[in-house]
């Protein structure tokens, strides 16, 4: 599954001018004496410029979602489920998508379950748990050959643990399904497949975008230093890597450069994934093969390695709640409370991280994470808690898991993801191009056969995204880290085949 290209959205630029909230000016280097006054900025309305008009110029278009779902659903084959109810038991971790209680998704969920329970005469019920709880109790069910859940949301990097523990089904036993379907992303689907397997499913179902990377500008804080947001480049795609080091070796020594709401270890490998590909892709032969070990590799290598010196893990600041008037009180802030608090220009988060930036006093911009080359498209990594969709084997029929699973993705267009595009709108936001931005993080997710099933297999892990973590991190070529696991690794992967 892949979003539209992004629509440009003129309604967004008219709301943000009735707000009185300017956009100014990826990354556009000035010698830093000049200042923006933003009281003073001339309002236009209009598509924002750039030289991506008038030929890229495309009105948001209106599209019914509701009768979108309809009419998919019309397509399914017809089933009766007698009254039963599905479960589907939800890994807290993996955010609100599926969260019909609270969050912003209680109406459009309230609406994609009715259809498909109208559908197939069933009562879909969400059942939340923490990722230790739904394993241990999936676990126990399965041992004491108990039902629990027809289907299972969790987050992808536990794949192989329910996997190899024997509680899912392949989805290609199910009847009733058809994954090749626009509904699905096709890109991820490939790395769930692998010897006649499909272990699990990503689509519109499953697309929590807040669990989507990306990166984080402080506009106020970089413009008053020197640094503003190229939109042509984002739009035209020539932001790089190269270019956002550049921007961030312009700035004055004093100024923290950027910070990240996970660690560096997760940083560092999920960088890889703005080359649009995962560790391993399937050839010509539809057979997983691993593709980490480039020339495009070792540059961005390079790259990040003069990136992450300038990370701040964090700061001591004069505290404001010390009650002690002759104690130096100081406070440490660190990761995303760097940012919120105005002290970084960049910081490198989740889209769901959005959400906190309702009142933080500055004005900022979310972009996609740089390219490699400006040829590519932009990829974007996903976090380790987003989710994929399973068939669990303490299901009692089959025929409910595949006619279900099949609706559930059929019914789930875009109008789920439409509540996070309105409370942005009328909370967050504080420029016309945000909603655009949000458009291309959303466009090419990157799921990871590696990072799926690498928690179980040490040769998979240490011949992929650690090879490449260990690139960036020792004293040693790029080409000498992934070879280090080159034989064991293809060993591991014809023995998928």
């Amino acid at each position: 599954m892949k979003t539209q290209k992004p629509l440009y959205r003129l309604l967004t630029v008219l709301l943000i001018v009735v707000l009185s909230l300017s956009s100014c000016g990826i990354i556009v280097l000035n010698d830093g004496s000049q200042t923006t006054d933003t009281e003073e900025t001339e309002i236009t309305l209009g598509p924002p410029t750039g030289t991506f008009l008038p030929s890229d110029w495309v009105p948001k278009e209106e599209i019914d979602g509701l009768a979108i779902s309809q009419n998919r659903l019309e397509a399914l084959p017809s089933g009766d489920l007698n009254g039963l109810s599905t479960f589907v038991a939800v890994e807290a971790e993996t955010g609100n998508f599926w969260n019909d209680e609270e969050g912003l998704y209680v109406l459009p969920l309230a609406i994609r379950n009715t259809l498909v329970s109208e559908k197939y005469n069933t009562r879909i019920i969400s059942q939340y748990r923490d990722a230790a709880t739904l394993l241990a109790e999936i676990r126990a069910s399965d041992k004491a050959n108990d039902y629990y859940a027809d289907l299972a949301v969790f987050s992808h990097i536990t794949l192989g643990t329910y996997s190899s523990g024997g509680y899912i089904y392949n989805l290609n036993s199910l009847p009733h399904t058809d994954y090749s379907a626009v509904y699905y992303d096709q890109e991820a689907m490939a790395q769930l497949t692998v010897g006649g397997v499909v272990y699990a499913a990503v689509g519109e179902a499953t697309a929590q975008m807040e669990q989507y990377a990306c990166l984080y500008v402080n506009r106020t804080l970089g413009e008053h230093n020197g640094v503003t947001v190229d939109y042509d480049a984002l739009y035209n795609g020539s932001f790089t890597w190269e270019s956002l080091l550049a921007s961030m070796k312009a700035l004055p020594e004093e100024i923290p450069v950027f910070t990240t709401t996970y660690d560096r270890d997760t940083f560092a490998v999920m960088t890889y994934y703005s080359q649009n590909k995962a560790f391993l892709m399937p050839d010509e032969n539809g057979r997983l093969a691993s593709v980490g070990n480039t020339t495009a590799t070792a540059d961005l290598v390079a790259l990040i390695k003069q990136i992450l010196p300038l990370r701040v893990e964090s700061l001591s600041l004069p505290s404001t709640e010390s009650g002690d008037e002759t104690a130096a009180a100081e406070t440490t802030v660190s990761g995303w409370e760097l940012f919120t608090g105005g002290h970084t220009i960049y910081t490198f988060g989740l889209l769901g991280d959005m959400t906190s930036l309702e009142n933080v006093g500055f004005r900022w911009e979310v972009m996609p994470y740089p390219k490699q080359t400006e040829s590519e498209e932009y990829g974007t990594p996903v976090h380790n808690h987003a989710p994929v969709m399973a068939a669990l084997t303490t299901g009692e029929n089959i025929d409910t898991v595949g006619y279900i699973l099949q609706a559930l993705h059929a019914a789930s267009h875009d109008y789920l993801h439409q509540a996070f595009y309105d409370a942005a709108t009328q909370r967050w936001i504080t420029g016309a191009h945000t909603l655009d931005m949000i458009d291309l993080i959303r466009e090419n997710p990157i799921y990871d056969y590696a990072r799926m099933f690498g928690v179980n297999s040490s040769t998979l892990r240490e011949g992929t995204f650690r090879a490449y973590f260990r690139a960036i991190t020792e004293n040693s070529s790029t080409d000498t880290c992934f070879k280090r696991y080159e034989k064991q690794l293809k060993n591991y992967l014809n023995s998928l085949k």
